[in-house]
């Protein structure tokens, strides 16, 4: 009786341990940069690259450009958030050297504001991402803009 207990005790470690070992690794693991995307994150100026212009939100708009990311694999997520009139949702995937791509956005049809406006022409327009010394995440899109973005 003690060897059939053995051999059962010997069965289930053999197949716990391969079970363990055979798990697909978290996918933020396999994409760091990605993983560093993902959050809440608030738009806090735009920078017109060809001419070095810095646009902070006026302090006349009340709401904010707030986004999240969120990974579904280790290379691609859903971003959603809001303007100060919209609320907005997209996919999104990431690639090597940061590059983020951002084909298209979906948000509800209230008249926008010029700061959620700046945000919504560029943001399709995602090439590439990095995150400067201070953490602050820069978006930059080929109309020649950088979203800036503080983390929530």
């Amino acid at each position: 009786m003690k060897l059939i207990y053995a051999i059962y005790f010997f069965l289930l470690t053999f197949i716990g341990l391969t079970q363990l070992a055979c798990k697909t690794p978290n996918p933020a693991i396999l994409n760091p940069a990605a993983a560093a995307l993902e959050g809440k994150w608030r738009m806090v100026s735009v920078k017109d690259n060809s001419t070095n212009i810095v646009t902070a939100k006026p302090s006349t708009i009340t709401g904010n450009v707030d986004i999240t990311f969120a990974l579904f694999s280790s290379a691609a997520g859903i971003m959603s958030g809001v303007t100060p009139t919209n609320s907005l949702n997209g996919n999104y995937s990431t690639g090597g050297n940061g590059a983020l791509s951002i084909p298209a956005v979906s948000a509800t049809k209230i008249i926008e504001t010029t700061w959620g406006q700046l945000f919504l022409d560029n943001i399709t327009w995602s090439h590439d991402f990095i995150f400067n010394a201070d953490g602050r995440l820069h978006i930059n899109a080929s109309t020649n803009k950088t979203l800036i973005f503080v983390r929530q």
